[in-house]
């Protein structure tokens, strides 16, 4: 099962790494929200069952927003007290940029290292490595969203002015696609160079890259939850009809997966099994024909993304306050109690550091050491 995991782990990696084109990119393994352009929340990191806290750095406010990582270490993330940071590896802070509102939405990094982000205030930031900001695009509302970068340096983000957003390198509107309602969701990219979201008009959209509407699927209620595009070109997005939708690459229904609650989180895409988190406080591992697996309860709703460690392992919190570790079995390896929500999703870093933020308003830093004795 190792064995056929890291193989498929690696043909994915090929086909969607980082947010930017294969051939161009020369991208850290996590440089944007759930890992790659396709948002499958798959790493080439080993993760582990003996959780050790290395550091926690405090802001002013609640942590949504999921870290990335750039080449050197460096891990940039947003906070509720409307600034945006970037940390040292050791913890310590480099610097920040203050917005004019929440920054919930989750940075994506290009091949140069610049940095990219959405706040409250509406505005798109484009942000130096050193900390100087490069630009900022001003939208018509909230953005929530978070970025995708593709292989020119065009940024696609949507925002709460019911538009999704195509933002040239330097700053300037390339086109914007109106939909009905706000947008949330964090868009994905397919391999054919398709732009897959969701919307709270309910619908889950497909748009190419010129801007122009290519299907929609229609489900039960709002859509802020980022769909996860499968090697084989599979659709996975949930939906607060409490249901998971599977889609074909053209749009068309395979199948539908009925949870307990509102689902507003990804979901993580592996060889055997779709991993998904529910607002029933429930994490369900579902085979790729939406047979369920099994499923594991924390103590209350989800809305942290589920990651897949290299060795198959699954990560994520809870809004009951705690971090999980589970084996591809539904066995808890750990959790880690934070004493407050977790809504942020993890992001694995090298030698087994796990990062995430909570709604103390702290970023945590863990390493979770590898144990020969863990069996699945």
């Amino acid at each position: 099962m190792k064995k056929l995991f890291l193989v498929f782990l690696s043909i994915l990696l090929t086909v969607s790494a980082g947010c930017t084109a294969p051939e161009t990119s020369e991208l850290p393994a996590w440089n944007c929200f759930r890992g790659c352009a396709a948002r499958t929340g798959l790493s080439q990191e080993a993760g582990g069952a003996d959780p050790r806290n290395l550091f926690s750095f405090h802001t002013g406010g609640w942590i949504f927003s999921s870290p990335v990582l750039s080449a050197d270490g460096t891990i940039y993330f947003g906070s509720c007290d409307n600034n945006f940071y970037a940390l040292k590896p050791s913890g310590e802070m480099l610097w920040k940029v203050e917005t004019g509102g929440f920054c919930i939405s989750s940075p994506a990094l290009d091949t140069e290292g610049n940095i990219y982000f959405g706040s409250y205030d509406g505005m798109v930031y484009a942000v130096r490595p050193g900390g100087k900001i490069a630009w900022k695009f001003e939208t018509g509302d909230k953005v929530e969203s978070s970025p995708l970068i593709d292989g020119e340096g065009n940024v696609y983000i949507g925002s709460y002015d019911q538009n999704l957003y195509r933002i040239t390198h330097d700053g300037k509107l390339g086109w914007k696609f109106k939909t009905g309602s706000w947008i949330k969701s964090s868009p994905a990219l397919s391999g054919k160079g398709m732009i897959i979201f969701g919307s709270d008009d309910n619908y889950i959209r497909c748009v190419n890259g010129n801007g122009e509407l290519v299907w929609k699927y229609k489900t039960g209620r709002y859509v802020p939850a980022t769909p996860a595009i499968a090697q084989d070109g599979k659709i996975f997005a949930g939906s607060e009809d409490s249901y998971l939708y599977a889609l074909s690459s053209d749009g068309k229904f395979l199948w539908k997966y009925k949870t307990g609650a509102e689902i507003s989180a990804g979901v993580a895409v592996g060889p055997q099994a779709i991993y998904l988190a529910s607002q029933d406080g429930n994490l369900y591992a579902l085979s790729p024909e939406g047979t369920a697996l099994w499923k594991y309860h924390t103590g209350y709703k989800i809305y942290s993304s589920p990651i897949i460690s290299a060795e198959g392992n699954i990560y994520f919190g809870s809004q009951d306050g705690c971090f999980y570790g589970l084996t591809d079995s539904g066995r808890c390896l750990f959790k880690i109690n934070i004493g407050d929500k977790v809504d942020s999703s993890p992001t694995p870093g090298k030698n087994g550091k796990f990062y995430f933020g909570s709604n103390d308003g702290s970023l945590y830093c863990y390493s979770l050491s590898v144990r020969d004795d863990v069996k699945k």
